[in-house]
């Protein structure tokens, strides 16, 4: 069994991670996975009693150091980003790899013409002290241009022209404080997953959304220069056929713009191997397979034990999947794996097409799109302007993390779980200010004076009041004080009035601002009466109303904040 390790959050040295105990051993950890997928998503997920060893010292910014996969040659550091609520005296702690402080740090632009310059460049371009290092094995040439400022994570991950995975392909491998960009993770190592060999269980999930009859190849040339003229040029016939014999039978086209590939009109015979080879590339005839696997590492038991890497597997490792019941046989790659880290084995392996983040579809595929290459040309200016900032405020984690964060503002965390919603970071639970004679013993503040509380409301969006009135703010002596009432305000520095309905009706005007809370003087409503006579009755009527200055009118108590 392996035991998760425990770092402060200045921890940066791996040799350390690898070797030194730390804060401490996590023994009494319960459970531990680490979820890694290709170009997406790489966290942990440690749930811990809250009477464990070392509980106290577990917190967000803190580091987890844990092996990521079965014979991983070390561990790898974890930074927590957010915790949940103690549940049955246990509390789930959310890690995500070093590599996700890359999210810190800003990028200047620059431009690179091959993907190992891009890297070189970027090191050079970074606006504080990066402590990451990059490289690749990606050779080919290719422009790349980041436009504006971004930060590092949307460099390598992000969409559109200022991504490095977007501009020139590759799968990253994120080791520590180390980045490599290669052309293809992984390896063919022979690994078998066959029904009754190794496998436990087995889901299949099937597509064809993707599948097509035929591929309507195009080039938008939107050029103004002598010689060349405008408009679109497509085959003679249109369609290059898949799986029909004539267009008549098409019912669901892939369009391909060449727009890109071409720097002038291509000829038919071109236009035809492009087509041709993106058909075969893409498997645009096969639907879509994806399999959700349980297997048994039989390395580990007595029969198979001295054959250590008998089903070794790693992640992008491509591996042979056979079922008879379900016609399953193929050799796919393993695009996600999640591992049990107490357990030293695999909870389950993806196998086939994973779900792919916005970054890997742009790389792997051209535009499919009723649109024109130009119209797509221009409003992709803006849609990756839009995706550069939305990165910078938001972060994702493909099995169900979402962080909100803006600059100078907290984080907040909210995690899509089967059950609902998981909110991290949402400070509701103890309230931002109390006031001073609840906070001395006294069980019902006396009176208020008018005054603003400063409090820093940046990161919230609204606020609930909790007040009350006192006997002092009313005419009727043997009246008790009234019970707490509340309001829930916006924080956007407007004006707005507390009403409380008692033995006459009470108000104090506040302002919510993100630098705090403005309260008015309070008011107590009275009226006068004459005696009067009507229809032969003496009635007590009312003849003049107003309000009357009394701080013991809408006291507030309580302050609590709201995402």
């Amino acid at each position: 069994m392996s035991y998760p390790r425990l770092f402060d959050g200045t921890a940066s040295d791996m040799d350390a991670f690898a070797d030194a105990l730390g804060r401490g051993v996590l023994s009494d950890a319960t459970s531990c996975t680490v979820t890694e997928q290709l170009n997406g998503e790489y966290e942990l997920e440690l749930t811990y009693p809250i009477d464990g060893q070392h509980f106290e010292l577990i917190g967000t910014g803190k580091i987890i150091a844990a092996r990521p996969y079965r014979n991983a040659p070390r561990v790898q550091p974890f930074r927590i980003y957010a915790e949940s609520r103690p549940l049955n005296g246990e509390v789930t702690f959310y890690a995500r790899h070093i590599s996700y402080d890359a999210l810190g740090v800003p990028v200047r632009p620059f431009v690179a013409a091959s993907a190992a310059a891009a890297l070189v460049t970027l090191t050079q371009s970074v606006v504080i002290q990066c402590p990451f290092t990059f490289a690749t094995n990606i050779e080919s040439a290719g422009n790349f241009a980041l436009e504006r400022p971004a930060k590092l994570q949307s460099v390598l991950l992000g969409t559109g022209e200022g991504s490095l995975t977007a501009a020139y392909g590759g799968e990253l491998v994120r080791d520590g404080y180390s980045i490599q960009l290669l052309q293809r993770r992984g390896a063919d190592r022979g690994a078998r997953i066959v029904y009754g060999r190794n496998l436990i269980d087995l889901t299949q999930e099937k597509s064809i959304e993707e599948m097509y009859d035929a591929v309507y190849p195009y080039y938008v040339n939107d050029s103004s220069e002598e010689g060349e003229q405008a408009g679109v040029t497509e085959l003679a016939d249109a369609l290059v056929l898949i799986s029909v014999e004539s267009a008549a039978d098409a019912k669901n086209v892939c369009m391909l713009d060449l727009s890109n590939d071409f720097d002038e009109t291509p000829s038919a015979e071109q236009m035809q191997q492009v087509a041709a080879a993106y058909i075969d590339k893409n498997g645009l005839d096969k639907p879509k397979v994806t399999l959700s696997v349980k297997y048994v590492d039989l390395s580990r038991t007595q029969e198979y034990a001295d054959m250590v890497n008998l089903d070794h597997i790693e992640l992008g490792d491509t591996v042979t999947v056979q079922y008879a019941r379900l016609e399953v046989d193929v050799k796919a790659r393993v695009t996600a794996l999640t591992y049990d880290v107490l357990r030293d084995e695999y909870e389950s392996l993806t196998v086939g097409d994973a779900q792919e983040n916005l970054s890997g579809i742009i790389a792997q595929n051209k535009t499919d799109s009723a649109g024109t290459a130009s119209s797509l040309r221009k409003l992709g200016i803006k849609a990756d302007e839009a995706a550069r900032y939305a990165t910078d405020y938001l972060d994702y984690s493909e099995s169900g993390g979402l962080v909100i964060s803006q600059p100078g503002r907290p984080a907040i965390n909210v995690g899509i779980k089967p059950g609902g919603l998981d909110f991290h970071g949402i400070r509701n639970q103890s309230p931002l200010w109390t006031n001073s004679d609840i906070t001395s013993g006294q069980s019902s503040p006396s009176d208020f004076a008018a005054q603003t509380i400063s409090l820093d409301l940046s990161s919230y969006s609204a606020v609930l009041i909790l007040y009350t009135t006192s006997i002092a703010a009313h005419w009727w002596s043997g009246a008790e004080d009234g019970e707490m009432t509340a309001i829930v305000l916006p924080v956007n520095g407007l004006t707005t009035t507390m009403l409380y309905p008692y033995n006459t009706l009470t108000r104090r005007n506040v302002r919510v601002s993100t630098t705090g809370v403005r309260f008015y003087g309070g008011y107590e409503r009275w009226q006068d009466y004459n005696l009067g006579i009507i229809n032969s009755f003496e009635l007590d009527v009312p003849w003049q109303v107003g309000w009357h200055a009394d701080d013991g009118c809408c006291i507030p108590c309580y302050i609590y904040g709201f995402m």
